[in-house]
């Protein structure tokens, strides 16, 4: 009785870890040209936001430059529309330092970002029309799908 309700709670506790997705955390660094004359960090600006948002991208830049020249050219294909949707894919972020030189009216922050990987993985998976192998006997991929041959 005690193996079942074992083998249960390691089933149900495999289960649940293969589905949380992965993260990773990145480095970012984001810097903007203010305009106005009194600039304060900490009050949620545009220009502070703006910054964060600079950060989040540079995070992503930095990820993807540690893909193999393959997978980043494939990357690169989807860049836009990752950073169009930057915060489904920055989950969330700590500021780790912030500075402003209001000489030359620069705001700099530097935050971690946690990346979802496998949000990455899927898009680029999705965009290059890679698919799952398809088993003997089944039928032939759709139309504008693509056929995957083993030798």
């Amino acid at each position: 009785m005690h193996t079942i309700i074992r083998s249960i709670l390691f089933v149900v506790l495999a289960c649940t870890l293969t589905a949380q997705a992965e993260l990773v955390k990145v480095k970012g660094k984001g810097e903007i040209v203010y305009k106005s004359n009194i600039f304060k960090p900490g009050q949620g600006s545009d220009e502070e936001r703006a910054a964060i948002t600079e950060a989040k991208k540079n995070a992503l830049t930095r990820y993807a430059a540690d893909f193999d020249s393959a997978r980043f050219e494939l990357y690169k294909k989807i860049e836009p529309d990752v950073l169009a949707n930057i915060d489904q894919y920055v989950t969330d972020y700590t500021q780790i330092d912030s500075q402003v030189d209001k000489s030359s009216k620069r705001y700099t922050v530097v935050i971690e970002a946690s990346i979802n990987t496998t949000l990455i993985e899927n898009a680029i998976n999705k965009s290059s029309g890679a698919s799952a192998p398809v088993a003997a006997g089944s039928a032939p991929a759709k139309s504008g799908g693509s056929y995957m041959t083993f030798v």
